[in-house]
């Protein structure tokens, strides 16, 4: 499965992965924000 992944890594794959990191540090950011005092 990951060998699959690096050998079929493509830019639409890294910019997908790369907006999908993005989106889960904003989500936990923002949850962290809202439960910190």
């Amino acid at each position: 499965m990951p060998l699959l992944g690096i050998t079929g890594l493509r830019a639409g794959q890294v910019m997908g992965y790369t907006a999908t990191l993005m989106l889960v540090m904003f989500v936990m950011m923002a949850v962290a924000v809202t439960f910190l005092p």
